[in-house]
């Protein structure tokens, strides 16, 4: 049996009304139900009585009065069913009161005319309060709420589950005082957006401002290089699962839709810092080495794998490489992920022929010469490959080696300072053509032990995670980009930019270093980051942002 209005299947012991059985032209299907789970949405019902009595305008009139009288009736009976319904509901509270007492908050969004996903909800508390965290949610509007036109008739619509009463948000919330991180509870942007950020990239710099928003979307936005934090933009995911309408964009939004929420974490340095949960397989919510199953909580070793920012250990500051060292010893992580190990600026199209010519002319040289170079990373592959397993992607940088053995042969004028590591890895290069350079030297000339070599042809995953792309490479031989790989619509990590960035399936890292130790990017604004991606066991994942030295 269905509902004579939505047409949904009425399951055996659901609550259900038995409407007037009326003589001659009648539906065939009597039984409206009001089961909470299946039909919530009153007054939608009522709509849908109403349009169908206006359609009886074209019937004769005897049969007019039969079907008049018959959706009389059934209106009457939607309308208790709806007050029934709503007494089940919250309107956003426009007084929230922001509790400061808390080691952080957990933030995400609600659709209307929603429920939350129960299983997600209560894992949600279970952290919240083992954590000593508060919980705010966003009131996510996904019917047109801007059209000055049908804002008064939607607006009274408009439920959200009453067991979000207590953290509902519906204004813009400084979170911890000082103007650092914006919580935009107000900003009635569209759930179908495809860029919902956008409407904030001319917020102040330095500023995090967080949208709660069920598509998970971060990207970073200019500071000066002295500011304590890049300026970020995110948001945060949902605790209401998709429902969407059945068109392109609802389809599009359906697959976009993330059960997940930001955390923001108080310092004791007077810092925070931000990471995301997303909801694993069974509804389980992962935070460093937390697990939240079945409101149950647990510690343990729950982190999969870590993809690094580019190393460049040229440049990489000793502050982001032993707090990763301790990240990696903290959490006991097995296996970790690096692009870039090496800049090797004698061949980076960042220098020009004229910068080259002058470091040869200089009597100190590079500030690392070539040798130099491919010891301190040995020193620092023998170093972390006694605590985990190490893969390292095809990268754009590693090629610069290549290049410049190509480019002095071509020249025919090699720098004499530089002529014996020339001449080694032009050897090493033409004796094993089925390596790179960076494996060959590693494996044969300076063995290290536990090193994943990636030709970028492999399809390398960690917990189900893409991590065997650097991302400077696109497809069919094109540059990279987040927009063009987002497309192959599968969960990856990537590096490259240099900038942290979460757009649906992918997360990137950024690097070991601020913007000053590299020339060509010391311009007086950046919004490079120094993030490493964590790859959970669930395969859901979590930035991971070096603020003051330190990870957590």
């Amino acid at each position: 049996m269905k509902c004579a209005i939505c047409r949904q299947r009425i399951l055996p012991g659901e609550d259900r009304i038995n409407l007037l059985s009326l003589q001659g032209k009648r539906p065939s299907h009597n039984l409206l139900h009001v089961h909470d789970r299946q039909c919530p949405d009153g007054i939608v019902h009522i709509d849908r009585a109403q349009r169908a009595r206006k359609r009886l305008s074209n019937l004769e009139k005897e049969d007019t009065y039969l079907l008049d009288a018959y959706y009389i009736q059934l209106l009457e009976q939607v309308e208790k069913a709806a007050k029934k319904v709503t007494l089940n509901s919250a309107e956003p509270s426009s007084s929230f009161e922001l509790k400061t007492n808390v080691n952080g908050w957990i933030i995400t969004s609600a659709m209307n005319n929603t429920y939350a996903d129960s299983d997600w909800l209560k894992n949600i508390e279970a952290y919240a309060e083992a954590r000593n965290f508060g919980i705010i949610v966003g009131c996510e509007r996904y019917q047109n709420p801007t059209s000055p036109e049908s804002q008064a008739s939607l607006e009274r619509k408009y439920w959200w589950d009453s067991r979000l009463r207590a953290y509902l948000l519906k204004k813009e919330i400084d979170l911890m005082g000082d103007g650092r991180v914006i919580v935009s509870g107000d900003a009635k942007v569209r759930a179908t957006t495809v860029n919902p950020l956008s409407v904030f990239e001319n917020s102040p710099s330095g500023v995090v401002r967080v949208l709660p928003f069920g598509k998970l979307r971060y990207q970073t936005t200019m500071v000066k290089p002295s500011e304590p934090y890049t300026g970020v933009l995110t948001t945060t995911g949902s605790c209401t699962p998709y429902n969407y309408s059945n068109t392109s964009i609802g389809y599009r939004s359906n697959r976009e839709h993330v059960l997940g929420a930001l955390i923001v974490e108080k310092r004791p340095d007077g810092f925070f810092n931000l990471r995301q949960v997303q909801a694993g397989p069974n509804k389980e919510l992962i935070d460093l080495n937390v697990k939240v199953e079945n409101g149950v909580v647990t510690t343990g070793d729950f982190i999969a794998g870590m993809y690094c920012a580019d190393w460049h250990v040229e440049e990489m500051c000793d502050e982001y490489w032993q707090a990763t060292l301790s990240i990696i010893n903290n959490f006991r992580i097995t296996k970790i992920v690096a692009g870039d190990l090496l800049s090797w600026d004698y061949e980076s199209h960042h220098k020009t022929l004229m910068e080259r010519t002058f470091d040869a002319m200089n009597p100190r040289g590079w500030v690392m010469g070539p040798m130099e170079s491919l010891n301190k990373l040995s020193q620092m592959l023998k170093i972390v490959t006694t605590k985990t397993e190490l893969i390292v992607p095809e990268s754009n940088h590693h090629d610069h080696i290549k290049k410049w053995i190509s480019r002095i042969y071509e020249e025919g004028k090699p720098d004499p300072r530089h002529l014996p590591a020339h001449a080694m890895l032009a050897n090493l290069m033409f004796q094993n053509p089925d390596m790179s350079i960076m494996e060959a030297y590693y494996t044969k000339l300076d063995p290290v032990p536990r090193v994943t070599w990636l030709n970028g042809r492999e399809d390398y995953l960690i917990a189900g995670v893409h991590v065997g792309d650097h991302g400077h490479m696109g497809p069919l031989g094109a540059r990279g980009s987040t927009a063009k790989l987002a497309k192959l619509n599968r969960k990856m990590c990537l590096g490259h930019t240099h900038a942290a960035e979460i757009y649906n399936g992918i997360f990137r890292s950024g690097v070991s270093a601020p913007t000053s130790a590299f020339g060509y990017a010391d311009s007086g604004y950046t919004n490079w980051t120094m993030t490493n991606v964590l790859i959970y066991e669930n395969g859901t994942r979590s930035l991971l942002n070096l603020v003051n030295g330190s990870f957590t």
